[in-house]
Formats: C-alpha cells, structure tokens, sequence
C-alpha cells in the first residue's frame, strides 16, 4: 500500500477542549512514565497530543476532533504503532488476529473495518503464494486481486476515514481525472470535505 502522504492538518484538528467529536485512545507500552504523542501519519517528530506512560507503562491520549484523522504514536523520534484512524470512540490495541502478531487498532468503526480488510489481503497473499494453479503470472493475479479487494472495501466505507485513506492512498491513483469527482460524490458530505480528500484532489489535477 502506497505511504499517505499529507499536510499537517491544524492543530486544532485534535484538541483537548469540550467541542466535537470525542476519542480515547489507550496503547500499552514496555516503558513506564516515559512520554509518548500522538502523531500525524509518518511524522514522528510533529504531534496531535502528548502524554505520559503510567507504572505499567500504558499511555492514554484523550480529546476532541473537528473530523476523523490518521495517526501514529510516536517516543519522539521513531513511530512506534502502525498507522490507525482516530475517530470518535474508544480506541485499544491488540493482535489482528490470532494468527497473527501483528499490533493494531481496534474498537471503533474505521479501525475494524481496517482490520477486517488487512486479514483478508493476508487471505489473499497467502492464497497466490501458495496457489500452482493460475495460468498466469501469480504476482499479476495477486495485484488484480487486491485492487478488486480495495475498491470494494473503498465503496463500502465512503462514510468514514477508513473509506478516505483507501482512496488517497490506492482508489485516486487508479481514477482518470473524469473519474474523480463521481467517486467523490459517493463520499458522505462529511467525508467529502475532509481535508485529505481535498488536498488529494487537488494535487491529482495538479500533476495531469
């Protein structure tokens, strides 16, 4: 999956004040009254909110957003979770799934969703990579399958910022510039005047 590349949104995006839309977030770390932030997507040294670890080392970040944004926790230098979405809710951290090691986000609408998508693109590698059977290039059919996969996970989540990462990241990518604002219209308005979504568009038909 391409990098989300994106402008900070304001730092009024994520505040500690009593507006909009309430989120909690509670990750568990190995390192007690240590200080960890909450952070833009891929910019460990910028953030949303700080705080500090308890004795047994979980770290809370908690707070209210004007929209839905994608970030990371940060020690200050390195980014220490994946990427997940800060919506409003209570958000927690566990193993995808029990096959699985990997540490995600879980407990709220886009985050599942997340979830639910990463375990069936594993489904799916595993199932190309250990496939004699297609009669064609298995790395070509595999691609096919995951743009097919993202595009229909992408039309089922036009009313959340899981819906809206899958189209900055993969869905504007492969859209023509007539294609664009017909896939924009399906978004929710909400979703539609998010800033990521704009800052999208706009440097789509910047570099046509």
């Amino acid at each position: 999956m391409k990098r989300l590349i994106i402008a900070v949104v304001s730092a009024l995006a994520l505040t500690a004040c009593d507006r909009g839309l309430r989120f909690e977030v509670e990750f568990h770390t190995n390192y007690p009254d240590a200080t960890f932030y909450l952070t833009p997507n891929g910019q460990p040294t910028n953030y949303y909110l700080k705080s500090t670890s308890d004795s047994e080392g979980v770290v809370r970040f908690e707070g209210r957003m004007r929209q839905p944004v994608v970030a990371c926790i940060s020690d200050g230098y390195v980014l220490i979770s994946r990427p997940f979405f800060v919506e409003q809710g209570s958000i927690k951290f566990g193993h995808l799934s029990e096959q699985s090691p990997e540490i995600v986000a879980f407990g709220t609408p886009s985050n599942d969703a997340y979830n639910e998508y990463l375990v069936r693109m594993q489904a799916l590698e595993k199932r190309y990579t250990f496939s004699s059977d297609s009669t064609t290039n298995p790395s070509e059919d595999m691609l096919r399958a995951f743009d097919s996969l993202g595009l229909a996970v992408q039309r089922a989540n036009m009313d959340n910022i899981f819906g809206v990462y899958l189209f900055v990241n993969e869905g504007i990518h492969r859209a023509t510039a007539e294609q664009i604002d017909s896939i924009v219209a399906e978004f929710s308005p909400a979703m539609r005047r998010h800033p990521y979504v704009e800052e999208a568009v706009a440097a789509k038909r910047q570099n046509q």
